[in-house]
């Protein structure tokens, strides 16, 4: 999978960023979590992000946001999704 930043470069997808983005979210709401709930959510979000471009084009910021979002309140962490918010949408969203 592949990524396009916001500055609209094309890049490889990295499970390890999204994985720390999330992690971020969790650390700003300052919310304890345990390495699995942070595993369980990130794959949720990747998977999300293969469904929303049939795994063979690349996804877009926006589309990371939503994927992190819907995966955080999916797995039941709701005030870390306002945190995940709070952190990563802009106006340049």
């Amino acid at each position: 999978m592949r990524v396009v930043k916001r500055d609209n470069r094309v890049v490889p997808f990295e499970f390890s960023k999204l994985k720390k983005s999330i992690e971020g979210a969790f650390l700003d709401a300052n919310y304890s979590y345990t390495e699995s709930d942070l595993q369980l959510v990130s794959e949720g979000a990747e998977t999300i992000l293969k469904e929303i471009t049939n795994n063979c084009r690349a996804a877009s910021y926006k589309e990371i946001i939503e994927a992190c979002s819907k995966s955080l309140k999916d797995n039941g962490f709701s005030l870390v999704e306002q945190a995940y918010k709070k952190i990563y949408v802009t106006d340049k969203y």
